[in-house]
């Protein structure tokens, strides 16, 4: 992390083999799409996102990747006074819409879907009152193109959809 820039700084090294760091490079560079698609949603604000390759110890490349710092405090712990509540709920109830048009979207599609989702990788911004999603992780999983392999499609019912309920109750304790 560099202090004092507005930025987050990743850096992911993607090692002395030349395959190998094309590989990860494509799937760092796959992520940042997932993130970028992920925040077309309504409701689902990102921060300035930018990648870049260097070196970090002067031997093999590494991916970076900068993400703008979002000043809000994170949805589990938010705290939210009485005249903010009004402001807040609307900006939570379009996550959620965001978050179930998302869902539907990768479920009728069968695609790649971010799946750690819980309040912990969302901040409140209360000055631009929306929620932008901060964790650039590349925890990701896949529907299967066909609807009858069980055990994905378990994984998108029984803890990513799960995740979302968990979410919305969480928010809903939170504003009333």
């Amino acid at each position: 992390e560099i202090k004092d820039t507005g930025y987050i700084v990743r850096s992911y090294d993607l090692g002395p083999d030349p395959r190998t760091a094309k590989y990860l490079f494509n799937d760092h560079t796959a992520a940042i799409g997932r993130f970028r698609k992920f925040g077309s949603y309504r409701g689902i604000s990102l921060p300035n996102v930018s990648s870049l390759v260097g070196s970090a110890d002067g031997k093999n490349p590494s991916f970076f990747i900068l993400t703008e710092r979002i000043k809000g405090d994170n949805l589990e712990d938010v705290p939210l006074s009485t005249d903010e509540i009004s402001y807040a709920k609307r900006a939570f109830n379009d996550l959620i819409s965001g978050l179930v048009d998302y869902s539907r979207d990768v479920f009728e599609s069968r695609g790649e879907y971010l799946s750690d989702q819980n309040l912990s990788q969302y901040v409140y911004d209360k000055s631009s009152q929306k929620v932008f999603f901060v964790d650039l992780g590349m925890e990701c999983h896949r529907l299967p193109p066909t609807r009858g392999q069980h055990h994905e499609n378990s994984h998108f019912f029984a803890q990513y959809m799960q995740g979302i309920y968990i979410m919305l109750e969480e928010l809903e304790g939170k504003i009333g």
